[in-house]
Protein backbone atom coordinates (compact mmCIF):
# COMPACT_ATOMS: atom_id res chain seq x y z
CA UNK A 1 0.00 0.00 0.00
CA UNK A 2 1.87 2.96 -0.79
CA UNK A 3 2.81 5.14 2.09
CA UNK A 4 2.47 2.03 4.39
CA UNK A 5 5.48 1.63 6.70
CA UNK A 6 5.36 -1.96 8.20
CA UNK A 7 7.29 -0.62 11.26
CA UNK A 8 4.68 1.81 12.32
CA UNK A 9 1.47 -0.11 13.51
CA UNK A 10 -1.72 2.55 13.71
CA UNK A 11 -1.99 2.82 17.53
CA UNK A 12 1.43 4.78 18.17
CA UNK A 13 0.41 7.11 15.57
CA UNK A 14 -2.82 7.67 16.56
CA UNK A 15 -1.21 8.28 20.39
CA UNK A 16 1.31 10.68 19.03
CA UNK A 17 -1.39 12.90 16.95
CA UNK A 18 -3.14 12.65 20.28
CA UNK A 19 -0.27 14.05 21.89
CA UNK A 20 0.21 16.53 19.89
CA UNK A 21 -3.27 17.90 19.92
CA UNK A 22 -2.90 17.94 24.06
CA UNK A 23 0.40 19.55 24.05
CA UNK A 24 -1.10 22.64 21.74
CA UNK A 25 -3.82 23.27 23.63
CA UNK A 26 -2.28 23.21 26.78
CA UNK A 27 0.22 25.51 24.67
CA UNK A 28 -2.65 28.10 24.28
CA UNK A 29 -3.72 28.22 28.34
CA UNK A 30 -0.30 28.16 29.30
CA UNK A 31 0.51 31.14 26.66
CA UNK A 32 -1.15 34.00 28.67
CA UNK A 33 -0.09 32.88 32.40
CA UNK A 34 4.41 32.35 31.37
CA UNK A 35 4.97 34.34 27.91
CA UNK A 36 5.86 38.02 29.00
CA UNK A 37 8.23 36.47 32.20
CA UNK A 38 10.48 39.15 33.32
CA UNK A 39 13.22 37.01 34.48
CA UNK A 40 14.81 33.33 34.01
CA UNK A 41 12.68 31.08 36.30
CA UNK A 42 14.55 27.93 36.43
CA UNK A 43 13.33 24.65 37.68
CA UNK A 44 14.61 21.58 39.17
CA UNK A 45 13.27 17.97 38.46
CA UNK A 46 13.66 15.09 40.68
CA UNK A 47 12.97 11.39 39.81
CA UNK A 48 14.20 7.86 39.92
CA UNK A 49 13.60 5.55 37.52
CA UNK A 50 10.77 2.79 38.33
CA UNK A 51 9.37 5.04 40.58
CA UNK A 52 6.22 7.07 40.40
CA UNK A 53 7.45 7.18 36.83
CA UNK A 54 3.77 8.03 35.44
CA UNK A 55 3.92 11.07 37.72
CA UNK A 56 7.52 11.76 35.98
CA UNK A 57 6.33 12.00 32.59
CA UNK A 58 3.29 13.75 33.38
CA UNK A 59 5.69 16.54 35.19
CA UNK A 60 7.98 16.58 32.22
CA UNK A 61 5.54 16.89 29.83
CA UNK A 62 3.73 20.16 31.66
CA UNK A 63 7.57 21.50 31.72
CA UNK A 64 7.58 21.41 28.46
CA UNK A 65 4.80 22.48 27.46
CA UNK A 66 5.91 26.12 29.64
CA UNK A 67 8.79 25.75 27.97
CA UNK A 68 7.11 26.28 24.38
CA UNK A 69 5.92 29.34 25.21
CA UNK A 70 8.26 30.64 27.72
CA UNK A 71 12.05 30.29 26.92
CA UNK A 72 12.82 32.20 29.99
CA UNK A 73 11.65 29.03 31.91
CA UNK A 74 14.36 26.34 32.16
CA UNK A 75 14.91 23.02 33.32
CA UNK A 76 17.41 20.76 34.86
CA UNK A 77 16.70 17.24 36.10
CA UNK A 78 18.94 14.61 38.67
CA UNK A 79 18.26 11.40 40.13
CA UNK A 80 17.24 11.49 43.96
CA UNK A 81 20.80 10.28 44.52
CA UNK A 82 22.33 12.84 43.14
CA UNK A 83 24.28 15.68 45.81
CA UNK A 84 21.82 18.73 44.27
CA UNK A 85 18.87 16.19 45.66
CA UNK A 86 20.76 15.92 49.16
CA UNK A 87 21.27 19.97 49.02
CA UNK A 88 17.45 20.71 48.81
CA UNK A 89 17.01 17.73 50.95
CA UNK A 90 14.60 15.91 48.66
CA UNK A 91 13.78 12.45 48.91
CA UNK A 92 10.63 11.52 47.09
CA UNK A 93 10.49 11.35 43.25
CA UNK A 94 9.24 12.92 41.45
CA UNK A 95 9.69 16.22 43.36
CA UNK A 96 9.59 19.96 41.05
CA UNK A 97 11.80 22.92 42.98
CA UNK A 98 10.11 26.10 42.00
CA UNK A 99 13.52 29.10 41.21
CA UNK A 100 14.75 27.69 44.89
CA UNK A 101 16.68 30.29 45.50
CA UNK A 102 13.99 32.69 45.75
CA UNK A 103 10.70 30.54 46.54
CA UNK A 104 9.88 27.30 48.57
CA UNK A 105 7.59 26.08 46.47
CA UNK A 106 8.04 21.83 45.60
CA UNK A 107 5.37 20.10 43.33
CA UNK A 108 4.81 16.47 44.42
CA UNK A 109 2.16 15.73 42.09
CA UNK A 110 -0.27 16.70 44.43
CA UNK A 111 -0.42 17.98 47.10
CA UNK A 112 1.91 20.79 46.71
CA UNK A 113 4.44 21.98 49.90
CA UNK A 114 5.08 25.62 50.04
CA UNK A 115 7.77 26.31 52.80
CA UNK A 116 8.33 29.26 54.30
CA UNK A 117 10.45 31.12 56.71
CA UNK A 118 8.37 30.12 59.63
CA UNK A 119 7.10 26.85 58.73
CA UNK A 120 5.36 24.29 56.09
CA UNK A 121 2.84 23.93 54.24
CA UNK A 122 0.84 21.01 52.73
CA UNK A 123 -1.74 22.31 50.29
CA UNK A 124 -4.21 21.49 46.87
CA UNK A 125 -4.50 25.01 46.05
CA UNK A 126 -2.24 28.18 46.07
CA UNK A 127 -3.60 31.67 45.84
CA UNK A 128 -1.37 34.13 44.24
CA UNK A 129 -1.22 37.58 46.11
CA UNK A 130 1.99 38.79 45.52
CA UNK A 131 1.15 42.75 44.19
CA UNK A 132 2.95 44.29 41.38
CA UNK A 133 6.17 46.59 41.42
CA UNK A 134 5.83 49.59 39.44
CA UNK A 135 7.54 49.55 36.39
CA UNK A 136 10.07 51.75 35.44
CA UNK A 137 11.31 53.61 32.80
CA UNK A 138 15.04 53.75 33.38
CA UNK A 139 15.31 56.84 31.99
CA UNK A 140 17.73 60.05 33.59
CA UNK A 141 16.68 61.55 36.64
CA UNK A 142 13.45 59.31 36.99
CA UNK A 143 14.79 57.57 40.54
CA UNK A 144 16.12 61.05 41.54
CA UNK A 145 12.82 62.71 40.92
CA UNK A 146 10.44 60.43 42.29
CA UNK A 147 8.28 61.77 44.95
CA UNK A 148 9.09 65.52 43.29
CA UNK A 149 7.19 65.52 40.57
CA UNK A 150 7.55 61.82 38.95
CA UNK A 151 5.29 59.02 40.21
CA UNK A 152 3.34 55.48 39.93
CA UNK A 153 -0.39 56.01 40.15
CA UNK A 154 -1.76 52.70 39.92
CA UNK A 155 -4.83 54.28 39.94
CA UNK A 156 -4.28 57.14 36.94
CA UNK A 157 -1.91 54.35 35.17
CA UNK A 158 -3.21 51.12 36.00
CA UNK A 159 -5.67 50.97 33.11
CA UNK A 160 -2.49 51.28 30.24
CA UNK A 161 -0.64 47.96 30.98
CA UNK A 162 -2.34 44.44 30.40
CA UNK A 163 -2.87 42.56 33.64
CA UNK A 164 -0.56 39.69 34.43
CA UNK A 165 -2.54 36.80 35.21
CA UNK A 166 -4.97 35.92 33.34
CA UNK A 167 -8.47 34.49 35.57
CA UNK A 168 -11.90 33.95 35.58
CA UNK A 169 -14.40 35.38 37.12
CA UNK A 170 -14.20 33.72 39.96
CA UNK A 171 -10.29 34.20 40.61
CA UNK A 172 -9.40 30.81 38.92
CA UNK A 173 -6.31 30.63 36.67
CA UNK A 174 -5.87 27.96 33.86
CA UNK A 175 -4.18 25.74 35.92
CA UNK A 176 -6.38 23.84 38.51
CA UNK A 177 -5.36 24.68 42.07
CA UNK A 178 -4.18 27.44 41.16
CA UNK A 179 -6.07 31.50 42.00
CA UNK A 180 -5.15 34.92 41.82
CA UNK A 181 -6.45 38.62 43.29
CA UNK A 182 -5.00 41.72 43.52
CA UNK A 183 -2.41 43.75 41.76
CA UNK A 184 -0.34 40.65 40.33
CA UNK A 185 -3.90 40.60 38.27
CA UNK A 186 -3.11 43.36 36.57
CA UNK A 187 -4.71 46.91 35.94
CA UNK A 188 -4.99 49.61 39.05
CA UNK A 189 -5.96 48.71 42.08
CA UNK A 190 -6.42 50.49 45.95
CA UNK A 191 -6.16 48.36 48.60
CA UNK A 192 -9.93 47.97 49.86
CA UNK A 193 -10.33 46.64 46.15
CA UNK A 194 -7.31 44.10 46.75
CA UNK A 195 -8.51 43.12 49.99
CA UNK A 196 -12.17 42.28 48.54
CA UNK A 197 -10.64 40.21 45.62
CA UNK A 198 -8.55 38.20 48.11
CA UNK A 199 -11.76 37.67 49.60
CA UNK A 200 -13.43 36.67 46.79
CA UNK A 201 -10.48 34.08 45.63
CA UNK A 202 -10.42 32.69 49.20
CA UNK A 203 -14.48 31.73 48.81
CA UNK A 204 -14.07 30.15 45.35
CA UNK A 205 -10.56 28.01 47.02
CA UNK A 206 -13.51 27.12 49.90
CA UNK A 207 -16.10 26.32 47.70
CA UNK A 208 -13.65 24.41 45.24
CA UNK A 209 -12.27 22.11 47.63
CA UNK A 210 -15.44 21.12 48.62
CA UNK A 211 -16.28 20.73 45.10
CA UNK A 212 -13.20 20.74 42.19
CA UNK A 213 -14.77 22.51 39.16
CA UNK A 214 -12.51 20.49 36.92
CA UNK A 215 -13.74 17.46 37.94
CA UNK A 216 -17.28 18.62 37.19
CA UNK A 217 -16.24 19.84 33.47
CA UNK A 218 -14.38 16.09 33.32
CA UNK A 219 -17.51 14.44 34.08
CA UNK A 220 -19.11 16.89 31.99
CA UNK A 221 -16.77 15.81 28.98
Amino acid sequence: MDGWDPGVTEEPRQEALSEAAVMEQLEAQLEPLFKDLPNEIPLLLFTRPGKNDLFSSAARFLIRAVREVAPKVTLREFDLGHKTAQQWNIDRSPTLLIDPDHYRIRWLGAPMIVKTSRRRFLTRTVLLATGATYRHLNVPGESRLSGHGVSFCSTCDGPLFKGYVKRDERHRTDIPGIYAAGDVEGGYKQIVTATGQGAEAAMAVFEDLVNPYWKRKEAAA
